[in-house]
């Protein structure tokens, strides 16, 4: 029987050769994506191919303000994700728990569209709906930034209320899922 690691790694496999089979001009391309990662966890992560280090700058330059890039992440960009992030934390004490109205939204341009968080039966489910995802290089790190912002959900929730969250699931909508030419 595979493992949970070897189970997503083969889904990863599978999205990728999927995007292989549209080609534009410049890309290679999934339209209407849509994948669900059940029970995720950093060392999940990690294990997948996740490179921890650089996710961890793009996190800590974006909660501070910093004003930099991270390989193809401005950092500006993310910062205002992080600023809602808080705000939903902020205001953990008065939400009824099956809100869905913890949501972090960002402008028209932007890869992300909004990230949806709901809690249901003690399990978290992160809701991502992006525009544009480059597998390659971002898919990864784009999945981790939606976990985390969840996992800080959940850890607030138990600190606030004193909830449990079983498992963190994410799961991603992507409008174009793409793979560069030059990359492959």
């Amino acid at each position: 029987m595979k493992s949970k690691v070897d189970k997503i790694k083969q889904i990863l496999k599978d999205i990728e050769t999927g995007i292989m089979k549209f080609e534009t001009s410049t890309t290679f391309e999934m339209m209407g994506a849509h994948y669900r990662f059940r029970e995720m966890d950093t060392e999940t992560f990690k294990a997948i191919g996740l490179n921890y280090d650089e996710i961890m700058q793009i996190i800590k330059y974006a909660c501070y303000g910093e004003i930099t890039s991270v390989g193809p992440y401005l950092i500006k960009d993310y910062v205002d994700m992080f600023k809602q992030l808080d705000n939903i934390s902020d205001n953990l004490t008065e939400v009824d728990l099956e809100t869905r109205q913890m949501v972090i939204t960002f402008p028209t341009l932007h890869c992300f569209q909004n990230i949806q968080f709901l809690l249901r039966n003690n399990d978290m489910y992160v809701m991502v709906n992006m525009r544009s995802c480059n597998f390659k290089v971002n898919f990864l790190k784009d999945m981790y930034l939606s976990y985390y912002c969840g996992l800080n959900i959940a850890n607030q929730l138990k600190l606030i209320r004193g909830c449990t969250i079983n498992h963190i699931h994410v799961i991603m909508n992507i409008g174009s899922l793409h793979i560069y030419k030059k990359e492959v």
